[in-house]
């Protein structure tokens, strides 16, 4: 129990599930967070916070009382840990980033992944039948706080439970009413978030290749190289797309187009026949503009 690591002006202190107050006391004099024990557990005692003495990782000032102690450990007052997922990263871009953190291993997020299967066929709600479905695509983009210490897979819970409250029963309504499932919407969302920056593009966008899987057409997504080779989705979210996408994918604009482009500015350009798309790449994706 304890630990005399600095953080800024604070020292890193962990209690551990099972640890009394005593242990407690000991550990903080032994820390050099408190000058006698005594004090501390008279404190506990007195103010009846002995039975209240919360595991976890906390961060106690330089010159803190053991009253403030006392408060603090009571009070489950831990460090949290503040991450942020961008729209559009993969798993692989996630893992990485807890990496890079310091926060996860590779190990400890890809074994989480496995372990919380189950609530993301809840997620479903049984649209899909028979094979593994992977998180990819459920990983909602967001700022994320925890308790310092947590395990990966209590944080991908929470990941998934704030993408299982964005998808409203409206939204899931809607979507059967299209006579699609979430999770294609998710597939298609994903395309979107990685294809177009604007949500009306996004919608337009989301016309267009909708309307290409109804006429049988392969997709061409570039940033799906799979689409060209085969038609209709990929097997998988490519990504885990924005609320923002997922609206696109479902509430899409019906259009007269069948291609568009992205220019260089951010623009798309809509073309209605293969010819007006050609002289558009040429006017937009040129090398020398």
């Amino acid at each position: 129990v304890g630990q005399g690591i600095e953080r800024g002006q604070q020292i890193v202190f962990i209690i551990e599930k099972g640890q009394g107050f005593r242990d407690v006391g000991f550990a903080l004099q032994k820390a050099g967070l408190i000058k006698s024990r005594f004090w501390f557990d008279g404190y506990v005692l007195l103010s009846n916070k002995y039975h209240k003495m919360q595991a976890g990782v906390y961060g106690i000032a330089s010159g803190a009382t053991c009253a403030q102690i006392a408060r603090q450990i009571s009070g489950g007052d831990v460090l949290q840990e503040r991450i942020t997922i961008m729209e559009g990263w993969n798993a692989n871009d996630i893992a990485n980033y807890l990496v890079r953190r310091q926060i996860f291993s590779q190990n400890d997020f890809w074994s989480a992944i496995q372990e919380q299967q189950e609530l993301v066929e809840s997620i479903l709600d049984g649209e899909i039948s028979g094979g593994s479905i992977g998180l990819e695509g459920f990983l909602y983009p967001d700022t994320y706080q925890f308790p310092m210490g947590s395990s990966m897979s209590a944080v991908l819970q929470e990941i998934l439970l704030n993408f299982k409250s964005k998808i409203s029963d409206q939204l899931r309504a809607d979507i059967k009413s299209q006579d699609k499932n979430l999770y294609d919407i998710l597939i298609m969302a994903s395309l979107l978030e990685k294809e177009v920056r604007l949500y009306n593009d996004k919608q337009m966008v989301a016309g267009i290749l909708w309307k290409r899987l109804g006429a049988s057409w392969p997709l061409q997504v570039d940033v799906a190289p799979e689409t060209y080779q085969k038609k209709g989705l990929p097997t998988e979210p490519i990504c885990n797309p924005s609320i923002e996408s997922i609206k696109a994918a479902v509430y899409y604009q019906e259009n007269p187009y069948w291609f568009y482009l992205s220019a260089k500015n951010g623009q798309t350009i809509f073309s209605a026949t293969f010819a007006q798309h050609k002289a558009a790449t040429q006017k937009y994706l040129r090398s020398d503009l």
